[in-house]
């Protein structure tokens, strides 16, 4: 079953990376910029401390994520998220 949430972005942006780092894109000064933007972007950001020592980096554009409906719940994606999150709270 496919991610449905925000992680699917932060997924995504996890592949671009690889992707720059399977090119060799890492071992120049605009692959690693790009990395850094990508990451940026993902799950909850940056820390000021990152800002700080890479002033340079601007966080990618990314789509917004919709909301699950109920047809998107099921027993599968039912039971990952419980066994991730363990509880409600």
């Amino acid at each position: 079953m496919p991610l449905l949430t925000k992680k699917r972005i932060s997924f995504l942006l996890f592949k671009d990376i690889i992707n720059l780092m399977s090119k060799k894109s890492h071992l120049t000064l605009e692959g690693v910029q790009s990395i850094r933007n990508n990451r940026a972007s993902m799950n909850n950001g940056v820390t000021k401390f990152f800002i700080n020592k890479f002033p340079n980096t601007v966080p990618v554009v990314i789509p917004t994520v919709n909301s699950l409906s109920t047809s998107d719940i099921n027993i599968d994606w039912f039971v990952g998220f419980t066994d991730v999150e363990g509880c409600f709270l």
